[in-house]
């Protein structure tokens, strides 16, 4: 053993473990092992993956932050619209954008209760971790024009495993959308990313009506410190925005404001809690804006913008609330009697929307005293039922419920020994990875003996070979790099 791992004069200083024949061994012996761990998951009943929804959106708002972009929020009924998209697709046995009967994703979007002006659609399957999947949509163009679209305000995704012609697999649905026209010129993409839909959909959707200008609203009370200075100057600050006793649900909100008679590169210090939290600079046309390295506190803030200039200081103040945690769900209760399930959920006091998803039906329910009830037949049930809780801030919840009607047996582990449990679903990934690790090992122990025996520079063409391999097979093991998008 110690002959083919260890560079010698017994082995003429070529082990077997860092020849190209061992690397074709191995990776053969990857792929076998990889096969055969995909008929445990298909015979266990489970699927092997490492995404969630929330990671999707993070990756997506990224993308759009390099390009300046406005981050999407996340919207419950593209959550819900995308659920169902994906149910269909199983119950169904498709794989597009528009089902056999003539569904489109616009139907899934309207049906949810989103009404859009900007809508499209992206899909994956087969991928087993959030990065496979968003960088397998950000090589395509089609995909990757959805993500970084301007037209967008809103996102929802939804991860669904299920069997899809003969195969046990997790479809992916992201779902995009705006409830009214953004400014932008950039050419409004709609639907699964592909032009030619596009043009058909433009012609059979009504022009959306303009939408009305807003009321003026009253001007504030401002507490801010204007006056003049000795130069004869009214001086003055204000903050813009957020605006006074509004709440809001995005905890990282930038703080902008407004300057009358500063120079452009006056700092400006932001002052929370009677402590500096951070400072800014009077930009072109006396704006400033300001962005906290953390996010703010749940509840209510009050922060001070504060300018100071001969002595004096001039500041203005605000009070705003961030409310960015889902509604809770404080209970469920499913009784089953007479060939129908009674549902019934408690919700917190701002919850303001309850629904259930059973495949590719969206099924609303009313709230009344922080309960809502649902009555389903046995028949009507899915494979899958899952509950959305929204609250009047557009926060929610969702949750796969689909056990509170179904006793079903734990899948996703097996015990050797009684002591010893291999999650199913990390199979493929746990092979790779320690075959990967192995590699890796080896070669560092050749780099020590070659170095010892002034042979390194000798081996260095091996090395590289292998340190490609090591590279790839790693890689892959950790992004998930199977898959189809569509």
């Amino acid at each position: 053993m110690r002959d083919l791992i260890i560079p010698s004069k017994r082995n003429n200083y070529n082990p077997f473990f860092s020849t190209r024949v061992a690397m074709v061994i191995l990776t053969i012996w990857v792929l076998l092992a990889n096969s055969f761990s995909g008929i445990l998951i298909e015979s266990f009943g489970v699927y092997a993956t490492n995404m969630n929804s929330a990671r999707i959106i993070q990756l997506t708002n990224e993308e759009r932050a390099k390009r300046g972009l406005n981050p999407l929020k996340s919207d419950a009924n593209l959550a819900s619209a995308a659920h169902a998209k994906a149910n269909d697709m199983f119950e169904k046995q498709y794989w597009d954008h528009f089902g056999p009967n003539g569904e489109s994703p616009w139907d899934f979007i309207r049906g949810s209760g989103y009404e859009y002006v900007y809508a499209g659609e992206n899909l994956g399957k087969g991928f087993t971790t959030s990065e496979g999947v968003h960088q397998a949509w950000m090589a395509s163009p089609t995909h990757r024009d959805n993500i970084i679209s301007a037209n967008y305000e809103d996102i929802g995704v939804a991860i669904v495993s299920g069997e899809l012609h003969g195969e046990k697999l997790i479809l992916v649905v992201q779902m995009f959308g705006n409830r009214s026209r953004p400014p932008t010129t950039e050419s409004p993409v709609v639907g699964q990313t592909v032009q030619e839909i596009e043009e058909v959909v433009q012609e059979t959707r009504p022009t959306p009506a303009p939408t009305p200008s807003p009321a003026p609203q009253p001007q504030r009370e401002s507490e801010y410190i204007q006056g003049d200075s000795e130069d004869g100057k009214t001086k003055s600050i204000r903050i813009v925005y957020p605006e006074e006793d509004v709440t809001y649900t995005d905890p990282q909100i930038p703080v902008k404001g407004e300057t009358e008679n500063f120079n452009m590169g006056e700092t400006i210090q932001i002052i929370k809690d009677n402590s500096v939290l951070g400072e800014t600079k009077v930009e072109r046309d006396d704006v400033w804006e300001f962005r906290s390295s953390h996010d703010w506190k749940e509840g209510r803030n009050y922060i001070d913008a504060v300018i100071s200039y001969d002595d004096e200081q001039y500041r203005d103040s605000v009070k705003f609330f961030i409310k960015s945690s889902p509604p809770e769900v404080l209970g469920i209760d499913v009784q089953q009697k007479e060939g129908k399930f009674y549902i019934v959920v408690d919700v917190e006091e701002d919850a303001q929307e309850v629904s259930l998803i059973m495949g590719s039906d969206i099924i609303e329910g009313d709230i009344v005293d922080g309960t809502s009830d649902f009555v389903v037949l046995e028949e009507e049930l899915s494979e899958t039922v899952f509950l959305v809780v929204t609250d009047k801030y557009g926060n929610f919840v969702q949750e796969d419920i689909t056990d509170y009607f179904v006793e079903r047996e734990i899948e996703g582990s097996f015990s050797i020994a009684g002591f010893i449990n291999f999650n199913i679903s990390s199979v493929q990934r746990f092979i790779t990875v320690l075959l990967a690790t192995f590699v890796l090992g080896i070669l560092l122990v050749q780099v020590y003996f070659y170095n010892r025996e002034d042979k390194l520079k000798e081996k260095s063409g091996d090395f590289l070979m292998v340190g490609i391999w090591w590279l790839v097979f790693l890689f892959g093991s950790f992004i998930g790099y199977s898959g189809t998008i569509y």
